[in-house]
């Protein structure tokens, strides 16, 4: 912050991108003039001349301001200047951590189905700099690994939340092939905790390679079953009306 005491500038009204700002007027005779108390607010201000109007030029948000009709408006004018900056600092010097931050991007990609490559856009991140500039940039591989420790928390949460209930599991199973012919599965269970909340979880979603016969379908099911730690607690299996799970279920 630049004392002004004594001195002048020159300003050229040119190419410059300084708004100027007219004042109210006060009783006050001179600009410049400094009184008692006041030097709080001039270490803020710069004196300008522009075209031999004298001009204060605010060193907080750069704008000039007509000085010729006192000082009352110009002191209002940096006071709440003065507010907007400390209240900034005081935002960016807020803690932040990385890590939640990189959580928070990972879910909001799960939650809307984005692409990853969404965090390579260029207005993603001209947004992010705007609102955290201390946020490190990510890639979509970056993304890709946040996923999976998001996956594999939410995981050992289902499968500690298994371990506690002693109500039994009923799995739903659904099958269907893309118009690119290739198969998918989807293995969900059902199951009611002990305060007599219903659940459901999708134990697995994949890509199914063929053959799609009821030997290989039956396999895989019962692998994910051990997975899960849910073999001894089924009640019940529900498939869809795929012919391979009339021939599994058997």
């Amino acid at each position: 912050m630049t004392s002004f005491e004594g001195s002048q500038v020159n300003v050229s009204t040119g190419s410059g991108n300084n708004e100027v700002e007219d004042v109210e007027p006060s009783n006050a005779s001179d600009g410049f003039k400094q009184n008692r108390g006041t030097s709080f607010f001039w270490n803020c201000m710069t004196k300008v001349d522009v075209k031999g109007i004298r001009m204060a030029n605010c060193d907080f948000c750069e704008k000039l301001l007509n000085a010729t009709q006192g000082t009352s408006s110009l002191r209002k004018h940096v006071l709440k200047c003065f507010d907007d900056h400390q209240e900034a600092t005081n935002s960016t010097n807020t803690s932040f951590d990385q890590n939640v931050g990189k959580s928070k991007v990972a879910k909001a990609i799960i939650m809307h189905e984005l692409p990853l490559r969404f965090v390579e856009y260029t207005g993603f991140w001209e947004m992010i700099e705007y609102c955290q500039p201390r946020f490190e940039s990510m890639s979509r591989n970056t993304l890709k690994s946040e996923i999976f420790k998001l996956y594999n928390m939410e995981r050992d949460k289902t499968l500690k939340l298994l371990d506690s209930i002693d109500s039994k599991i009923a799995v739903t199973t659904d099958m269907w092939t893309s118009s690119t012919k290739r198969g998918y599965v989807v293995v969900t269970m059902h199951f009611i905790d002990k305060s007599w909340v219903l659940h459901s979880r999708i134990m697995r979603f994949i890509h199914v390679l063929s053959p799609h016969d009821a030997t290989s379908l039956g396999e895989q099911l019962v692998t994910y079953f051990y997975d899960w730690n849910v073999d001894r607690k089924l009640s019940a299996i529900t498939v869809d009306n795929c012919s391979t799970n009339d021939c599994m279920i058997v």
